[in-house]
């Protein structure tokens, strides 16, 4: 049967297997020829969308890789008026970015797009193709299972600031690998600075984008590819993309005041989809073909009848009072791997 219930998320182990897989990759891509170091630098890229795989495949939940098969292809879990709004938001800060940095000297000439990227791609694909690829591939792995185990014991401030600092630091090792954005960062420390204090506030963005939607991994991949391509393409100066920072820290405070302070758990999933029965009887007392029928339909939780609550006349008091009556007796044992929500039954009388 499923044991999703029992399933408690390894988000520590988790980030510990993410970097180490990605860095064994990406560090020596640091000290070897650019041909070779493409090829490296896309497996590292791999890593945590590789691990949250495993994770998954391996938890003995039936539940939670249906969620992650829904989370990846459930065209039907996109709230796409949230995308739409994100995107434009996404603009709107750009926008403003440019218009704080005229007074400091910056060209109205940002107002325009690239001739071309900051970096060349990886391998033979174009770096459009590698901002696609890179989109996708990040978003299976940091929203496929980090996201849910951080969430799953934290609220969603913190789900978002963990997210956004560890997502943030995980590229370091790119700032010395010749070819990359980051690399191209180098010229002023303000710049690296910059490049990784901003990742803080756009987990809050992207964790926002990613929870209005239902949990969908897919509207991640699409925002996350405009925000690649957007940061690319249009023709903003490193120092205006400091501005950019805090036009997006200002943003990441009123998606957090505007949203509940709630706890986004491993509960949250199992709730929505789990085959549950009434039992109704005043002693719990299951047979094999009962036990069959649990095991057959893949019976998760059952709403059990406690008590009935009644009024009856207390005579030593000379009033009615409330009270319970037909107590459940249990002759059973309660199945393990089935989680029991008790239930009281009021009368009419009551």
């Amino acid at each position: 049967m499923n044991n999703t219930e029992h399933y408690k998320y390894k988000p520590v182990l988790f980030f510990a297997l993410a970097y180490v897989f990605t860095w064994i990759f990406w560090i020596p891509a640091i000290f070897l020829p650019e041909s070779i170091s493409p090829l490296l630098m896309l497996i590292g890229l791999m890593a945590p969308a590789i691990v949250s795989t495993v994770f998954i495949m391996v938890s003995d939940s039936d539940l939670l890789k249906q969620d992650f098969k829904n989370k990846i292809i459930g065209f039907y879990k996109v709230k796409w008026l949230n995308v739409v709004w994100a995107v434009i938001v996404f603009a709107i800060v750009i926008v403003c970015s440019i218009m704080l940095s005229l007074p400091f000297g910056q060209s109205i000439n940002q107002f325009s797009f690239t001739e071309s990227f900051s970096f060349t791609g990886v391998g033979i694909a174009g770096a459009f193709i590698t901002i696609t690829v890179a989109s996708i591939i990040e978003e299976v792995g940091w929203k496929g299972y980090c996201e849910d185990s951080i969430g799953n014991y934290m609220n969603w401030f913190w789900e978002s600031m963990i997210f956004g600092v560890l997502w943030s630091f995980w590229h370091f090792p790119l700032i010395f690998i010749s070819g990359t954005y980051q690399a191209g960062l180098m010229v002023n420390p303000l710049y690296v600075i910059n490049f990784f204090v901003s990742g803080i506030p756009m987990g809050f963005v992207i964790t926002w984008v990613y929870l209005e939607s239902d949990r969908s991994i897919l509207a991640c991949m699409i925002f996350h590819l405009f925000v690649n391509f957007m940061q690319e393409k249009i023709a903003l100066t490193p120092e205006t993309k400091c501005l950019e920072t805090i036009v997006i820290t200002v943003v990441a405070i009123i998606i957090c005041s505007c949203s509940e302070n709630k706890k986004q758990s491993n509960d949250d999933v199992e709730k929505k989809r789990m085959n549950s029965v009434y039992y109704w009887r005043t002693v719990f007392s299951l047979d094999t073909e009962e036990e069959a029928f649990l095991e057959r339909h893949k019976i998760d939780r059952i709403y059990l009848k406690m008590f009935d609550v009644a009024i009856e006349y207390n005579h030593a008091m000379g009033k009615p009072e409330v009270v319970p009556i037909a107590t459940m007796q249990f002759k059973s044992a309660i199945p393990n791997d089935i989680e029991i929500v008790p239930v009281a039954y009021i009368t009419l009388d009551a």
